[in-house]
């Protein structure tokens, strides 16, 4: 307790020391932002309650930070002295503090730039005191270092773990190792919200978020007018090149990241103070108070799933066992603990008494393993029992795997010890001597009957596949005795692979497990395509398959995509209902197989809501006195801009078509005859097995032609209608807004063609087809999100639209458009997701094709990107309009 009170104490001076440096550079009122933000980062909650040199590292370069601007802007040598003894310090902490020397550096610059006075002694100072706070830091590293080197276990942390070490080509191979990132960004550190709120921050004005006495003639305000406006932006940047060189030392301690922290909570803390003043500079501070609680409410709670996310996965069965521990023994007792990493103490934790874990810490050898040789595991118990050890405890999964691959070290225990408790999380035993152990019971094996053993047989279905191995375990992944492994079976990182046999059409393995045991698996799958031989891993998403054994099972699987979300049980219909009823998590259909035939209800409720809409509308038109009372409550100057958008679309559809004889037309018969030259493409020449192929390309491209055509043109809007911008106060930011508009028609006249294609294939719409116009908002939403940059670019330099021409043509390529996405290699499906047109274009399909609500969380995350790439385009926008005319 006394560990963590320091560091609860280190993490609470992080957050004021923040606040002190916010203040120096943006004023009060953000610097409250940025500290509560800090404070109810879910990532602060857990490492500053935990036992690490973390939570001192981020305080004290924090307060590093704070001095060095605090001598930048007033002159007082006493605050730079200062800052090298607290750097030093915390670099010394821990060695990642090291990056905040960036921010660091261009704070120095800046507020020099902008304050020359003086910049020659101050800026000889700054190195002095730099140079002077890095050599006691080498001198500590290079001393670590050569300890580390010259005693065992001849380990220096994080050796193995840099890109020199594997080289890019093998970082590459594991996606650069993103998506292990994104889980521990997502999930505890940071979560979904604060990320989206930070990003924001990103593109808000550096320097005008909040002066809060900016107004005023005070010493403190003029002080601020020399800031560093991308001080925390070149915090993140800092963090980039640390993590494109360490990457794995990054996602396998995340806890390093914690170095970032304040840096997103500076930038959420932004947004925060931005919206509120918004809704304050509309006369509505009521709703900017009201939102931004909300906010915090959702990033309160957010964080709050996200600390109990990362406790129970790692420490919840040595929590359990410590609680058992603490009702079987007597205060005073000591424990030796095996938790859910070896040397983890948490069963100590709980168990509130003393005692060691094992193997207990030493430094000649590795005691996060537990030892190979079991003489030496023995000898070290011993050490312990002559030490006065009274207990033995250990969590169910270590306990299980120490009587498969160290069943002599559990004989040696059984010997030593007296059996005392079983539970859900472990056994317990008492330590005893030679009297004590007469007619003591045995430790519990878990050796099975032979009549106890039921048979398995599995069936998976995969075309095209060369060669494919069940990845299995039992009970939580754990290894079968040999005797009882398939004679085909290998054991790798403590994993059974079992290379099944090919018959027909499918690939064939039987297992021997007891009776009511979970089988966990999943499928390994080596296939050659265009003469490369890959390996793709078939399973749920962040999970396995999972079963229960029974007598005779039969679980036949296959013919499922490659991502594991769209995996599926499939074969013979009644083997098929048979697996699903007997899986306890029965997997789902595919998502690329529409639903077949739905009662005519189906198209009477559509039908009626279809006609109920229309009815509103002729209604609306029909009724000027309701259109007279919906007006009155919308702002005069909305209504000029929905007029005034309203004729400049009717304009360019009339130019557009204008002594045209097919008219709209043309609009479908573009999309129309790419369908069918890729449709005998790809049905025929190289056939694809894709289901529904025809309308699977033709939503595609109809989304697809919608952005193409929206950027293409938008990005020409200003440069093309200059006659309009020189006009005086016209709203040019409409333009952009005019194109995709108007391309947008196109698209909405096409989707009754789609229909009509669905109910020849017998597809009717369902619920989930309410989803699609917000799908359509939100591709609305990005498109014009990269439509306000493209646009201001083109004014300025005019190989823009040629440029955009070829990256659109390569995007198309790299869009699955005419192929299944599931076809890319698996590693690449990470970076291939980055692709927002690939979430876009499965959402239309999952809501048109397949009958389906689209995956929610990339919608989510492209919803926040678009919304903060629009913030930023639309001010980049407004900003170079003044300029327009004279580029014109």
């Amino acid at each position: 307790w006394i560990g963590r009170t320091i560091t609860i104490l280190f993490g609470l001076w992080g957050i004021y020391a923040l606040f002190l440096l916010v203040r120096r550079l943006f004023g009060e009122k953000q610097a409250l932002a940025a500290a509560a933000m800090m404070a109810v980062l879910p990532g602060s909650v857990i490492v500053d309650r935990s036992f690490i040199p973390d939570p001192a590292m981020v305080a004290l370069v924090v307060t590093c930070l704070w001095l060095i601007v605090a001598y930048l802007q007033t002159d007082r040598t006493r605050y730079l002295v200062a800052a090298g003894i607290v750097g030093a310090w915390g670099f010394c902490t821990k060695i990642p503090g090291l990056i905040v020397g960036l921010p660091a550096v261009y704070a120095a610059v800046a507020i020099l730039y902008a304050r020359p006075a003086n910049w020659l002694p101050k800026t000889l100072k700054l190195v002095l005191v730099g140079v002077l706070t890095l050599v006691p830091v080498a001198a500590y590293y290079l001393w670590a270092r050569h300890l580390a080197y010259t005693y065992p276990p001849y380990h220096f942390a994080g050796d193995g773990n840099w890109l020199w070490d594997d080289g890019l080509s093998r970082w590459l191979a594991q996606d650069y190792f993103l998506p292990k990132l994104k889980f521990h960004l997502t999930t505890w550190l940071w979560t979904l919200p604060v990320m989206v709120l930070a990003g924001f921050g990103l593109f808000l004005r550096p320097g005008s978020r909040d002066l809060a006495n900016a107004a005023t003639t005070d010493a403190s305000a003029q002080e601020r007018k020399s800031v560093a406006p991308w001080f925390f932006h070149w915090w993140l940047v800092a963090g980039v090149i640390y993590y494109t060189f360490g990457a794995k030392e990054l996602v396998d301690n995340p806890w390093n990241l914690h170095i970032l922290s304040p840096a997103i909570a500076a930038l959420a803390g932004a947004t925060l103070v931005g919206l509120f003043n918004f809704f304050n500079n509309q006369k509505r501070p009521l709703l900017g108070v009201l939102s931004t609680a909300l906010l915090l409410s959702l990033i309160i709670y957010s964080g709050y799933q996200g600390t109990r996310f990362v406790y129970k996965p790692y420490a919840d069965e040595g929590y359990r066992l410590g609680l058992s521990v603490q009702q079987i023994t007597q205060p005073g007792d000591l424990v030796v603990s095996i938790g859910s990493s070896y040397g983890d103490p948490v069963p100590l934790y709980y168990s509130y008494r003393r005692g060691w874990g094992f193997p207990p810490p030493a430094l000649d050898y590795d005691w996060t393993h537990f030892p190979a040789d079991n003489n030496v595991a023995v000898a070290m118990f011993e050490s312990l029992r002559d030490r006065g050890a009274d207990w033995f405890a250990i969590v169910d999964q270590h306990y299980w795997e120490l009587w498969q691959e160290h069943p002599s070290f559990l004989a040696y225990l059984d010997e030593h010890c007296v059996f005392k408790k079983q539970t859900s999380a472990g056994v317990i035993c008492q330590i005893a001597d030679a009297d004590q152990l007469v007619q003591a019971p045995n430790l519990p094996r878990p050796s099975v009957a032979e009549d106890d053993y039921v048979t398995q047989e599995i069936h998976y279905y995969r075309a095209n596949a060369d060669s494919v191995s069940l990845v299995w375990g039992v009970n939580g992944w754990l290894v079968m005795p040999e005797t009882q492994r398939p004679a085909d079976t290998v054991i790798t990182d403590k994993v059974m692979y079992t290379t099944m046999q090919r018959q027909d059409d499918k690939f064939v393995t039987t297992l021997r497990v007891p009776a009511g045991a979970s089988i966990d698996y999943g499928f390994l799958v080596t296939q050659t395509q265009d003469g490369v031989s890959q390996q793709l891993w078939d399973a749920p998403a962040d999970k396995d398959y999972q079963t229960l054994a029974k007598d005779d099972q039969l679980i036949e699987m296959g013919n499922v995509p490659q991502t594991p979300a769209a995996a599926t049980e499939t074969g013979e219909e009644e083997a098929a209902e048979k697996a699903t009823e007997e899986a306890t998590e029965p997997a789902t259909e595919p998502a690329t197989e529409p639903a077949a035939h739905y009662p005519i209800s189906t198209w009477l409720i559509w039908g009626g809501l279809s006609i109920a809409g229309m009815g509103l509308f002729v209604l609306m038109r029909r009724n000027p006195a309701l259109t007279a009372r919906l007006e009155a409550l919308t702002p005069h100057s909305w209504i000029y801009q929905r007029d005034l958008l309203r004729e400049l679309v009717a304009r360019d559809l009339k130019l557009r078509y204008r002594r045209s004889i097919l008219g709209f037309a043309w609009s479908l018969l573009n999309p129309l005859l790419q369908v069918m030259v890729f449709s005998f493409v790809f049905r025929y020449v190289l056939p694809l097995q894709i289901p529904h192929y025809t309308l699977y390309l033709f939503i595609g491209l109809l989304a697809w032609n919608w952005l193409q055509t929206s950027l293409l043109g938008a990005t020409a809007s200003i440069v093309d209608s200059g006659n309009l911008i020189k006009r005086p106060d016209f709203p040019a930011a409409i333009l952009p807004i005019v194109t995709i508009s108007t391309n947008l028609i196109h698209f909405v006249l096409a989707l009754p063609i789609v229909l009509l294609f669905l109910a020849a294939s017998g597809i009717a719409p369902a619920l989930p087809i309410l989803a699609l116009p917000a799908i359509v908002v939100l591709q609305f939403l990005f498109t014009l999100s990269v439509a306000y940059f493209l646009a201001t670019l083109q004014v300025t330099l005019r190989d823009i639209q040629h440029l955009v021409t070829v990256a659109l043509l390569l995007g198309f390529y790299l869009t699955p458009i005419f192929y299944d996405a599931e076809s890319i290699p698996q590693r690449w499906q990470a970076i291939y997701a980055l692709n927002p047109i690939v979430h876009l274009v499965n959402a239309y399909r999952a809501i048109l094709l397949s009958n389906e609500l689209p995956t929610l969380q990339p919608l989510l995350v492209l919803a926040g990107i678009s919304i903060c790439l629009l913030y930023g385009g639309y001010r980049l926008f407004m900003r170079a309009s003044y300029r327009f005319v004279e580029e014109l």
